[in-house]
Formats: C-alpha cells, sequence, structure tokens
C-alpha cells in the first residue's frame, strides 16, 4: 500500500478528519494532526505504544477511486511482524433522522474501496483486522444500527471477517485492533 499511495502521511500520533465539501463547495476532505476549530471531526486516537500508520485521503487519488463507489479515507497500521488494522472511513454530515437513509449506500462505499485493494493485490484480506466506520461528527454515536441489512453484514464478515463500527472517535488499542473508547456514564 505504501507504493500505491506514495503521497500519503505516515503517522504517529492523533489524526482528525473533516469533510468540508458540504461547507465550502470545494475543499473536501482533510486529514490533520490537529483538531479542527471550525468543523466537526472524526478522530482516529493514538493508543498506548509506538503505532505507525498510513493515512490516505482517497481524495488525492481519483484514479484510484475512478468508477466505483468510495469512502473518504483509508488509514492502515504498519506493523511489519504481525497482522495489521485496516480502517476504512466514511463521514456523512447530516441530520440524525437522515442517518439510516445513508446505510447501505456507507458499506457499499467502504466495501468498493475494499474489494479495489484486494483486487490489485495492495492487501491479503487474512493479514488483517478489518474496520468499516461511518462517522457521524453532527450526531450522537454510535451509528452501527443504521447500516445494513444483517444479510450484507454476515457476507461480509463471513468473507473478509469485517467489524462494522459507527463512532466519531476510535482508538488504536494496538498495531492489531482498534476499539470505541470507553465512555463514562
Amino acid at each position: 500500500m505504501l507504493n500505491r499511495f506514495n503521497q500519503s502521511k505516515i503517522y504517529s500520533g492523533d489524526t482528525f478528519t473533516a469533510d468540508y465539501t458540504e461547507q465550502t463547495g470545494t475543499t473536501g476532505v482533510v486529514i490533520s494532526e490537529t483538531p479542527f476549530d471550525d468543523i466537526t471531526f472524526f478522530h482516529l486516537k493514538k493508543g498506548p505504544g509506538n503505532i505507525r500508520y498510513l493515512g490516505v485521503n482517497l481524495e488525492h487519488y481519483p484514479m484510484f477511486i475512478k468508477g466505483i463507489e468510495n469512502c473518504e479515507c483509508i488509514f492502515s497500521s504498519l506493523n511489519e511482524s504481525h497482522s495489521n488494522w485496516l480502517l476504512l472511513l466514511e463521514l456523512k454530515y447530516c441530520a440524525c433522522h437522515k442517518l439510516e437513509d445513508y446505510g447501505n449506500k456507507v458499506v457499499c462505499q467502504m466495501n468498493g474501496i475494499l474489494q479495489k485493494l484486494i483486487d490489485e493485490r495492495l492487501i491479503d484480506p487474512k493479514r488483517y483486522n478489518i474496520y468499516f466506520n461511518f462517522a457521524s461528527p453532527l450526531n450522537k454515536e454510535p451509528f452501527m444500527h443504521f447500516m445494513l441489512t444483517q444479510n450484507i453484514a454476515k457476507e461480509l464478515q463471513d468473507r473478509h471477517n469485517v467489524t462494522f463500527l459507527g463512532y466519531n472517535q476510535l482508538l488504536m488499542a494496538t498495531p492489531q485492533y482498534l476499539q470505541a473508547p470507553k465512555r463514562r456514564l
């Protein structure tokens, strides 16, 4: 993946991802190492230990996404001796009552990218813990129950061992696993 997405950045700390498309009409998706002060965002939070990972803004690779449904970003841990995590992220800035309308579309977008990564032999899905995360920064999480039918979920879990998440913040627990941060009740 490093060779294919060679203009993407390698990170070792927190990243923040926002989509300015609706707000500006032009800027699009931005991955930053500092929080945004003018838009709500998705936060990929560094956990304990040293975790290096690749952050790919797919808008910077128009030939890769040409002709397929696609999500905003790919994040992938870079751990040479073990399996890695692979996160496909889709952001939706919409009202809460609209979230359900995007469920299957979101999954199709992330699956389109996953399938292309596999088809181009950029990843071996057996070496990755694959996560599909649907984030809606304007709304209260989690969003998984809006995402898809049970048949689609089962098929993707059986075929690629995909874990479905719906959070505006995820924690890099290890180079192999992501998790939703624990929240105080």
